[in-house]
């Protein structure tokens, strides 16, 4: 809207979040207060289309904001055990919604890491990625004559972060007013926030592949993988 405009990037978004989110968790505690009086499966089938309305929505706040709430969506999908089948089938999109950054975006951010131009360091790098998530953006290449992965940060840092910081209050608000079905969302996403930081050093990412192939150097069953 034009008043979201005035604002910054990251206030705006938070402002998205709070006008899509509120209306959607407020709807069950409506639903909840409505059904008391329907027998056990009446109830049930209530819920039931409830919850494909609300996913929808849910669906589309996630496709609206993308970045940090792509992945909020991801994690919400594959919950099976804990959410209703509508959420999981309507998030079920999201594992594969990060769309791909172009080449040009991709080669210049290698080449300035590198300080060197691409094809000095790799004798070919494909142009399509292998595999795109709200973080980073996988290439295959060739080194030294090896095949190899190569993993290209997308440069979300900030945006991911304001995120977190904006869900993290939502969900402060959301426990003060009760909308949070008893769950301790603020311990969640400030769990979430003291590590989401480490995702974009790929170093600390590299650390634990080689300690993991250290361990793992003499298991028969992963040898040939590694």
């Amino acid at each position: 809207s034009a008043a979201c405009r005035l604002f910054a990037p990251s206030t705006r978004r938070e402002l998205a979040l709070f006008m899509k989110a509120l209306p959607l968790l407020s709807s069950y505690g409506v639903k909840r207060w409505r059904l008391k009086r329907l027998p056990p499966d009446a109830r049930d089938a209530a819920w039931d289309s409830h919850h494909l309305w609300a996913a929808e929505r849910g669906r589309r706040l996630v496709a609206d904001l993308a970045g940090f709430y792509t992945k909020v969506g991801q994690i919400t999908g594959s919950l099976n055990q804990m959410m209703p089948p509508a959420w999981c089938d309507a998030l079920a999109e999201t594992m594969d919604a990060a769309p791909p950054r172009s080449f040009r975006h991709i080669k210049r951010t290698v080449e300035r890491d590198l300080g060197r131009p691409i094809a000095d360091v790799f004798e070919t790098f494909d142009e399509t990625p292998v595999a795109t998530a709200s973080i980073a953006q996988v290439h295959r290449a060739r080194f030294n004559g090896t095949e190899v992965a190569v993993k290209v940060n997308l440069g979300h840092k900030r945006l991911l972060l304001a995120d977190v910081d904006a869900m993290y209050r939502q969900a402060v608000l959301l426990k003060k007013l009760r909308l949070d079905a008893g769950l301790d969302l603020p311990s969640v996403v400030r769990a979430y926030r003291d590590i989401c930081a480490d995702e974009f050093d790929f170093r600390i990412e590299l650390e634990k592949l080689e300690r993991f192939a250290k361990l793992f150097r003499d298991d028969a069953r992963l040898c040939g993988m590694m």
